[in-house]
């Protein structure tokens, strides 16, 4: 085996290794809280700010309607609507009690859930503080 080949399948050995153990932690802390940090973290922004959006669309209503007040409207309905489809998402990737919080199977399906998903929950996410952050300035540029 040349060197070059030999270089390229230690690299893939190690990456596998690594990826192996990064699901062995996730498993692991599935195992143990029924939920990863990161997603419950996720989730509590989520609850945060889809509370703020209800706060805003519940001062709005009883507002006069303007052009400035209907489009922060919007802006908190597509927030609203982006929060509520990441609660859907953090939810699927909980280990409920009814598949065993201390069962290794669940906790594997799950982290393998988690692992796919990921990638979703990061563009939720993004999607969801680029809605407040325009929420915010639509309400400051109004004032």
């Amino acid at each position: 085996m040349d060197p070059l080949s030999a270089l390229s399948l230690a690299c893939n050995v190690i990456q596998l290794v690594e990826w192996s153990i990064e699901g062995a932690r996730t498993c692991k802390e599935l195992c143990d809280n029924g939920s990863l940090d990161d997603n419950n973290r996720v989730e509590k922004y989520t609850l945060e700010v889809a509370a703020a959006n209800k706060e805003v669309q519940t001062a709005l209503q009883s507002a006069k309607s303007s052009g400035g007040t209907t489009r922060v409207q919007r802006i908190a309905q597509d927030a609203s609507s982006t929060a509520n489809e990441l609660k859907i998402v953090l939810n699927r990737l909980k280990l409920s009690k009814s598949q065993g919080i201390k069962k290794i199977g669940g906790a594997f399906k799950t982290t393998l859930k988690t692992l796919i998903s990921s990638g979703t929950i990061k563009k939720l996410q993004q999607r969801l503080e680029l809605q407040e952050k325009a929420l915010r300035s639509t309400i400051l540029k109004d004032l």
